[in-house]
């Protein structure tokens, strides 16, 4: 009896986890300085799949390769003409997602796709409205 009690908890936190959905409006913050909060319109797709996009302003920008795996989260998007000599910079993040999913933290890495600057390397928290 003891362990089938035991497996049905099992059972039950695997649904439970499985059940995870990050469809929703999410507040973004970048540790960048040149970064604004983002407002991030995540759509989970079937399976592990995340599409949406994230925008300030009157810009916004199309997600690509978002995924989620348990509460691991990661997502990336280009940002066009955003450098001095005018060239794209693609943001990847990844972070964990709370055990309540209503906020997320991680890495964000900024990479100028002309490689006339460094990648940069920095944090994100992420509160869904």
């Amino acid at each position: 009896m003891r362990r089938f009690r035991v497996l049905l908890v099992a059972l039950l936190v695997i649904g439970l986890a499985a059940a995870v959905d990050v469809s929703g409006v999410w507040s973004v913050s970048v540790s960048f300085e040149w970064l604004p909060t983002l407002t991030c319109s995540l759509r989970q797709d079937k399976g592990s799949g995340i599409s949406g996009t994230c925008s300030s302003g009157s810009t916004s920008v199309d997600i690509h390769g978002g995924k989620i795996s348990d509460t691991s989260v990661e997502w990336t998007f280009e940002a066009p003409h955003a450098t001095p000599t005018g060239a794209s910079v693609v943001y990847s993040f990844r972070g964990t997602l709370s055990s309540d999913a209503l906020q997320m933290k991680g890495t964000v890495v900024g990479a100028d796709q002309s490689r006339s600057y460094p990648d940069q390397h920095g944090t994100f928290t992420a509160r869904r409205r």
